[in-house]
Parts: structure tokens; sequence; C-alpha cells
């Protein structure tokens, strides 16, 4: 038997696996970890445990199976939840099925199983990096050497509004720019909703510093990678279309003066490659660009502005965003973000994509993110009930004056 197929059915469970296994969830949990497929694992091996199974191959559910089955001892969300750490290896067996090795674990899977394994392994891992908050830049507290995250972006994340400004016949791009800062004109309507409308396929969401950009792509590529009953909690037209994210500022090093739709695939292709590795970025990106193409993409494109304009990277980006368009199945959705001053002028619009800004929070909206934040610091800096009580007060004016995400979490206290 191959070396890679046998050594995958290794796991003796012994009392001294099985109790750092416990503590291994224990302390995932704490940290606000999935830990549903470890329990599993867990259940497996304390019931092989008191029925005096040895753990090995032949008694193990996976040997029985038929090979090429894709089945190993932890099931497929425990290698995805391994392979989401770190990049991977990929060989073959002596039957022609993939092994996959991350973190010292090894999954056997059909070839045809192979790309969506890496597909949900990657999706793991952006849901990871876009729940995490910069809680230490907020303060130092919270930063404790080997702990886990206090608290994470779904916590505190509140619904944002947005405005549609028009703009006048006779004004200039200044001044529009700063109506769009300001999140001033037009009705206010929720961006979850702007999004999910029909003339919201294709949107630029507008947004001075720290005013909830980035935080509302991070939140919604949360919500479509994190878990099916995340992603089912959204609205409708968003639930079947495959997450795709992009930091921009990570794509200008692929552009030069021909740079086309290419370069934004090769940068998916890189961003894979660094959570996944080599190995996996080329089994899964031509996987992807089927999917976008047949079934649909939830394209979000973040950060315009941190595209310098010399040397026309800027320009040259809009227009490989163009092209990249067009290579996605017609019903797929784009929300590119930016500082207003980098799209007000008409020369960096991209056509067919509406302009929208968000509003400043409302008094609903203030006094709801302060409820969410203290809900979650509290526990963590051990606060009394009614310590948690002052200090909330403390913070809501009688008429808040309504800043913004994340202005807001700078303000809170987190002394005792």
């Amino acid at each position: 038997m191959n070396e890679a197929h046998s050594s995958s059915f290794s796991l003796t469970p012994d009392e001294q696996s099985i109790q750092q296994l416990r503590q291994a969830i224990e302390t995932m949990r704490q940290a606000g970890r999935d830990t549903a497929a470890l329990e599993r694992l867990l259940a497996r091996l304390e019931a092989a445990r008191q029925t005096g199974s040895s753990g090995g191959e032949a008694d193990h559910p996976a040997a029985q199976a038929p090979r090429g089955a894709g089945d190993d001892m932890a099931g497929r969300d425990r290698i995805v939840q391994a392979l989401a750490e770190r990049a991977v290896a990929i060989g073959r067996d002596a039957f022609g099925n993939f092994i996959i090795t991350g973190d010292n674990v090894q999954v056997q899977c059909a070839p045809d199983e192979l790309p969506q394994v890496l597909l949900e392994a990657y999706h793991r891992a952006l849901a990871h990096e876009c729940r995490q908050l910069p809680l230490g830049i907020i303060d130092a507290q919270f930063i404790r050497p080997g702990t886990g995250q206090p608290i994470t972006l779904d916590a505190v994340y509140i619904n944002l509004d947005v405005v549609s400004p028009p703009r006048e016949p006779d004004e200039d791009t200044k001044h529009w720019g700063l109506r769009l800062a300001r999140g001033e004109g037009g009705e206010r309507t929720s961006l979850l909703d702007a999004m999910t409308s029909p003339r919201g396929r294709k949107l630029v969401l507008l947004g001075s510093a720290g005013s909830g950009k980035t935080t509302f792509v991070n939140y919604l590529t949360w919500r479509m990678t994190a878990s099916p009953k995340h992603r089912e909690a959204l609205p409708a037209p968003l639930r079947s279309l495959l997450p795709l994210r992009l930091v921009l500022r990570r794509v200008a090093p692929y552009l030069d003066a021909a740079s086309k739709a290419g370069a934004l695939w090769e940068a998916l292709r890189d961003d894979i490659a660094a959570r996944l590795g080599e190995e996996a970025a080329a089994h899964l990106l031509p996987y992807i660009q089927r999917k976008a193409a047949q079934q649909g993409a939830l394209v979000m494109l973040d950060g315009l502005d941190e595209v310098p304009e010399a040397g026309k990277r800027r320009q040259t980006l809009l227009q490989a965003i163009t092209a990249w368009v067009n290579q996605f199945a017609p019903h797929s959705r784009f929300l590119l973000t930016a500082r207003p001053y980098a799209y007000a002028d008409p020369q960096w619009h991209l056509e067919g994509f509406q302009i929208i800004a968000l509003a400043p929070f409302n008094e609903d909206q203030v006094r709801t993110f302060v409820q969410h934040w203290y809900d979650a610091v509290a526990p963590w800096m051990e606060w009394t009930p009614a310590v948690t009580k002052h200090k909330r007060e403390q913070l809501l004016p009688p008429s808040p004056s309504g800043p913004t995400w994340p202005t807001w979490p700078h303000a809170p206290c987190c002394s005792p």
C-alpha cells in the first residue's frame, strides 16, 4: 500500500491524545473558532476508546469504504480547518486519489473533489482573517500573549446605510466629493438593500477614511465564507454567488501599461497561494474561474484610493476591472470601494457602475453600536454589570451627533 495512503489512518485513541484534543477544542472555543469538526472527531475517538478499538486502519470507518470515496477519519471539514491555517502539500496515492497534507493531517479525496475541498479551505482562511479587528490600536489591554481575540467583527457590527446623491449640473468635482464624503443628499437606504436591488449589480461604495467601507467588505466576506448558516441569512440574490475578495493595494504590483483582466486573476492566484501554497493555487484558480463564469460571483474590490495614480496605475486598474467584469456570469455582482477624492472625477468612473455613499450613523445606530461594543468588551475586561452600564452611559450623550465606524470604537475606555 502507498505510504501516503496508509499514513492517513494513524490516530490511536489513547487517553493522553483524547485529553489533548479536549484542551485544543476548549482553547479554540474561547477564541471564537469553529470546533464542530474536532468535536465530531473527539466523539469518535472516545467511542473507539470505550469499545477497545485500536483506532488503526482496520478499525477505521474509512478503511471499509470504497477507495476514492473521499472519506477520512475526521471528515472533510477537519482537513478544511487544517488547510485554512497554512500551506498544504498535494500528492497522489496508488489508487489515483489525491492526498492533501496540512497541519499534520492527511485527507484522501477523489480528483473531482479536490478543487471544492481547496475552495472551502480558502474560504475558511478568508473568514478567519475578515472576522478580526485591530484591537491593539484601540487599547493595549486587548493584547494578551497566549489568548485568542476577545472581540470579533460580527459581535459588534451593525447594519450601515447609504445615500445616492445626484450630482448637480453645475457642481464642481471638489464640492461633489465633499458631499459624498459627508454622505449628504438622497434618501437613506440599507447598504445590503442597495446591493441586492435590481440596480445594485455594479456598485461603487464611497466613504471617507474610517467610514466603514472595509468593515462592510470584511463583514460580508465573513458572512459569505464562514458557514452555510451565515450565508443563508443574507438576502436571496447573494446566497448562490461565489464570494471573491481582493484588496486592491495588493493588486497594484501586478499592473503595467498592458494589464487587463489577467492582472486580477494573477493577484487572486497569489492570494490563494499565500494562504494554501502554490500547489493548491494551481488546482484551485481554474476551478474558481469556471464557477465564476457559470455560477456567478460576488466580487468585492476594496480600496481603489490605495492604488496610486503614478505611472497610470489607477487608470490601468480601472481598465483591468472593466475587462474582468465581462468574464463573469451575467447575474454576478460587483462592489468597488474608494474614498470620494479617488472617484469623484468623472475620468475615474467605471461604465455601468452606480455610485453610493455611506451615510453618517443616526442616533439609533450609535446606540446600537455602543450596546454591542460593551456587551462584547465587558466579559473580557471582567466588568460588573454596574461598571458596564456606567461606561456605556458615559459614552452616550443625550443627542449623539453620529460619528461613523470605526471612530466610535476608539472612544470606549477599557480601564476598569
